[in-house]
């Protein structure tokens, strides 16, 4: 699961259609663990397959925000050369 994709995508408002086959797969994984809410459209000619990213359901709201708030514990630790983690999604 790419934690890093799922805060790309709090950033951003839906329905987006995603068609790069490495962010097709990424919304696939996220949807099976239950975090985001999309679907998939298969075209035959040319043969590809569209992910269509609706939200975050709370379940990914809730481990987006776990992520960070870890990312925030273990970054206060380390050496200033590390750039800070991102905030949490807005409510």
């Amino acid at each position: 699961m790419s934690i890093e994709f799922l805060h790309k995508l709090s950033t951003l408002h839906g329905p987006l259609d995603l068609t790069r086959p490495d962010e097709v797969d990424h919304v696939l994984v996220l949807r099976a663990a239950g975090l985001v809410s999309a679907f998939t459209l298969r075209y035959e000619c040319p043969a590809r397959e569209i992910a269509r990213f609706l939200s975050l359901t709370p379940e990914g709201r809730v481990a987006l925000a776990l992520a960070m708030a870890h990312a925030s514990g273990s970054s206060s630790a380390s050496s200033s050369s590390h750039p800070q983690p991102l905030q949490g999604p807005h409510p």
